[in-house]
């Protein structure tokens, strides 16, 4: 399904290209080890979109750091601190500035 074998220079090869090698104990939130092979993660859709519109709800001034991040946890299912959303907004904003990029990119 998702593991089509490891080649010669160790990279994965898979279905899906978003597949990335873990470089830390830690799993991103918004990515998931593979059962397959837990040195893999993949995004998790769900948490990335809810994840984007958590940004956008942050800009609009209307809603706290504590609030989104419980709005998050209760969407996903996913626990993330205020801090820990704090941070994955400042990274988006300073991608933004420096040009678009996926949401998977900031939650690395």
């Amino acid at each position: 399904m998702w593991n089509e074998g490891i080649g010669s220079s160790g990279e994965l090869r898979t279905h899906d290209d978003r597949i990335k090698k873990r470089h830390s104990y830690r799993v991103p939130w918004g990515w998931v080890k593979l059962p397959e092979n837990p040195n893999y993660i993949s995004p998790v859709p769900k948490e990335l979109e809810a994840l984007e519109t958590a940004i956008e709800y942050r800009d609009s001034g209307d809603y706290s750091w504590s609030e989104l991040s419980a709005w998050l946890h209760k969407v996903t299912g996913r626990s993330i601190s205020h801090m820990g959303f704090k941070h994955l907004y400042l990274k988006a904003k300073k991608e933004k500035e420096n040009g678009t990029t996926p949401i998977e990119h900031i939650t690395q």
